[in-house]
């Protein structure tokens, strides 16, 4: 991995710690004063898309711990390969919230495509580099396209 790759792997997970600790702030005193409203925005911070078991999705940078689907798809397509939906250009939290805009991979498309040849779906994954959950779980973070098509060769998917 090179150093600019390091060097913006860092500055993401600065800019996700900033983002959540201005929003943070902010819900305090809006709560201290009782004038706190429901949704929180901040054009200071973004979420990163990723794919979780053949879903797009994103982490609530409040805190909450909250995550949510980041495409159109309808509900009953969820966890079903070669199902579509439009990206969203905005996250929203269900349960604070919090709004900010959604960092898409440039290759988001063939990402997915790869992906859904795989015949079991928690087999489907890919974060962008220095994920910190699938860091801190061993999941390769980062991969490009080829990577994602060489890693289904070697388990034998075409």
């Amino acid at each position: 991995m090179g150093e600019v790759e390091l060097l913006r792997g860092e500055l993401a997970r600065r800019e996700q710690e900033i983002g959540r600790q201005v929003a943070q702030a902010v819900a305090l005193d809006l709560m201290q004063r009782g004038t706190r409203t429901l949704e929180i925005a901040t054009p200071l911070n973004f979420v990163w898309a990723y794919v979780y078991s053949g879903e797009w999705i994103a982490d609530c940078p409040s805190g909450c711990g909250n995550a949510e689907f980041v495409t159109g798809k309808h509900p009953r397509d969820r966890g079903v390969a070669g199902t579509r939906g439009a990206p969203y250009a905005e996250f929203v939290c269900s349960c604070c919230r919090y709004r900010c805009p959604i960092s898409w991979p440039a290759e988001a498309g063939a990402i997915s495509a790869v992906l859904d040849r795989r015949p079991v779906p928690h087999t489907r994954n890919w974060f962008p580099r220095g994920h910190a959950l699938a860091v801190a779980t061993g999941i390769p973070t980062g991969q490009s396209v080829d990577e994602l098509l060489a890693e289904n060769h070697d388990h034998g998917v075409h």
